[in-house]
Order: C-alpha cells, then sequence, then structure tokens
C-alpha cells in the first residue's frame, strides 16, 4: 500500500508539472506527461540574464539581481499622490444611479424651457425662447427627438473627447494604475463622422467587428464560420504532431470529449 501511494504521488507530481488539465484518465504517467514536464521546465528556466553587456551564469547572483529588478520596479517613487477620501462622499442608491441614465421626459423638457428668460438674446437659430413656449405644441416633437438625440451621445465633439482622456489620466493618478493606450480600441457602430481624428485625439488604434475581447468574439453572427477559428486553432495547437504522437487512444478519447463537452456550455455563454 505504501509503495502504491508513492507511485500515485509521484504520478500527481508529474501530472501537475505537466500542467495539462484536458486529460483526466486516458494518460497516466506516461511519456506524454515527462515530455510536456520537461518542455515546461527548459522553458521556464534562466540559465543566464544579461547586465551591461555582460552574462551572469551564477544562479545565486541571478536571483538577487531579478529580485533586484522587480522590487525597484514596483517601488514607490513618488512622493505626493493625490488620495480621495470615498467615505466623505454621500452614497446613492440604486434606484438614484439609474434615474440619469433615462431619456429625457416631455414634462422635464417643457419645464426646462418655461424656465427661461422670453426676453433674453436669441439663439444660434435666431429665434428666442418665447417662440418655443409659444409654438410648444408644433415644436415638441423636433426637440424631444433633439435632446434624444443627445442623450444617446451620438456625435462626439472635440472637447467632449478631450475631457474623456482627462478623466482617465485622473484616475491614473489616484489608482496609481495606468492606461496603455496601445493597446485600447475604438470601435465604431454603424458610420461614425472624423473616427480617425477621435482616436488620434485618445491615443488608441481603430478596430472594426467581429473582433475578441477576453477571449470571447464580439460582434461575429453564430451562423458564420469565422466564430469557430479559435477554436479551431485551439484544438490544432492541442493536436500538434509531436504531442500527439505521445497521446494514448485513451488519451486522444479524453481530449475529445473534453473539447466537445465544453462547446454548448461556450455557444450558450456567447448567445444569451
Amino acid at each position: 500500500m505504501e509503495f502504491e501511494e508513492v507511485v500515485k504521488n509521484e504520478e500527481i507530481a508529474w501530472r501537475q508539472r505537466s500542467r495539462i488539465q484536458w486529460l483526466k484518465n486516458g494518460d497516466k504517467n506516461t511519456k506524454y506527461f515527462h515530455r510536456m514536464a520537461t518542455t515546461h521546465k527548459r522553458c521556464n528556466t534562466i540559465d543566464k540574464i544579461e547586465e551591461g553587456g555582460t552574462y551572469i551564469t551564477d544562479l545565486e547572483v541571478i536571483k538577487i539581481k531579478i529580485q533586484d529588478y522587480y522590487q525597484n520596479l514596483y517601488k514607490e517613487t513618488e512622493t505626493w499622490r493625490p488620495n480621495l477620501n470615498l467615505q466623505d462622499f454621500t452614497s446613492i442608491n440604486l434606484e438614484e444611479q439609474i434615474w440619469p441614465h433615462r431619456q429625457f421626459e416631455e414634462e422635464e423638457v417643457l419645464k426646462g424651457i418655461n424656465l427661461c428668460a422670453s426676453d433674453k438674446a436669441p439663439g444660434p437659430d435666431g429665434f428666442p425662447m418665447s417662440f418655443f413656449k409659444e409654438f410648444w405644441s408644433v415644436l415638441k416633437e423636433d426637440i424631444l427627438n433633439t435632446m434624444k438625440h443627445f442623450h444617446e451621445f451620438q456625435d462626439f465633439e472635440k472637447n467632449q473627447i478631450r475631457y474623456i482622456r482627462v478623466i482617465i489620466v485622473i484616475l491614473e493618478a489616484v489608482s496609481g494604475l495606468r492606461v496603455n493606450w496601445r493597446k485600447n480600441s475604438l470601435l465604431p457602430i454603424k458610420e461614425v463622422a472624423q473616427m480617425q481624428r477621435l482616436a488620434n485625439i485618445i491615443g488608441c488604434k481603430i478596430e472594426q467587428f467581429p473582433t475578441t475581447y477576453l477571449g470571447m468574439p464580439l460582434g461575429s453572427n453564430h451562423k458564420e464560420l469565422l466564430i469557430w477559428d479559435g477554436i479551431i486553432q485551439r484544438s490544432e495547437k492541442k493536436l500538434a504532431i509531436w504531442k500527439s504522437q505521445y497521446l494514448s487512444l485513451g488519451g486522444r478519447q479524453t481530449l475529445s470529449n473534453a473539447m466537445l463537452d465544453s462547446l454548448p456550455t461556450y455557444v450558450r455563454s456567447l448567445f444569451p
């Protein structure tokens, strides 16, 4: 019994070193696991580092150099950082959070117009506020459509984009996190005027749908073959020739079952 326990523990150790999670019972302590574990060890081993044009091969010195590098990398260098005491802010409930996001109602638009002075200078269209008050019944549909268009925020102004950038910079200063603009993209929906100009202001690139976000495809029709490219690529990676030659029949069957069993869950997660 003690011998079997030792063998089982050795098998578990090799399986954990191989980092292969999709094989459970098909292959035990076989060539495949030893090959994968050896490959991972070879890839993760640091046998030398370069510093100032010279190579360091002493393992103890390498450990110290790596430790010093990351300590300096994550060391606080700023003597002052803006701080927000969130306890001083009054919190709002869920209903109050949702309220600003609703569409403008006719009553509040009319109330806003009535609160404006009637005899002030006319707007860019040449009409004073008294005109809108007098002919509200005729103009209200156009005004409400304009307010709806404004609420949906479809047309961006240059200053509005700059404000977004400023807000993100403030967030970086407060939280200590930094946004990598080279890894961020604008994805326009339908036609957006001056898209390249907006991207230049923010400092990011432009992409088109379909795309991938956190491993999940966005904007793809589930009937298109394109959406399955990621699955096919991952399958081909797992079935590389040098790997497949070390898999037994049970291992191949376990791999197929693991992939096929996960497909329904994957598809349901994409199209709720």
